[in-house]
Order: structure tokens, then sequence, then C-alpha cells
């Protein structure tokens, strides 16, 4: 496993265990990079529901493109 999904793997056991994580999905490499690395781990979080919700911020001229995307 890579050291980023070690240490996602690692913040997100500090929590309570999570039913359903939501990632605010904007089709930026940031949130791309996040739902895919939460994908990555979902067979080490028992139980649990990811899924994405669409969120267009508007903060870079691209937000448009990754609207079409998502």
């Amino acid at each position: 496993m890579s050291s980023l999904l070690n240490a996602l793997l690692a913040q997100l056991k500090q929590f309570p265990p999570a039913r359903h994580y939501r990632v605010a999905y904007s089709g930026g490499c940031d949130s791309h990079v996040l739902l895919h690395a939460l994908a990555a781990i979902q067979d080490q979080l028992p139980a649990t529901v990811i899924s994405a919700l669409h969120v267009n911020h508007g903060l870079a001229e691209e937000a448009d493109h990754w609207a079409a995307h998502c």
C-alpha cells in the first residue's frame, strides 16, 4: 500500500467508524485523488459506503469543464 493510502487510513482510524463517507467532488485533482484513495482502501473500512457529491465551486477556470466530466 502506498504512503498516501497508509496516511489516509491512519487519519480515518482516529475517528469513530463511519458507515458513509461523502466526498465533495469538484472533478479537480484534489477531490479526484481523494475519491480514488478512499475507493482503494474501502476493503479496510468494513460496511462503509463511499459517495461522491459533485460541487461546482467555480473557483477555477476549469470548473465548468470538470462539471461536464462528473
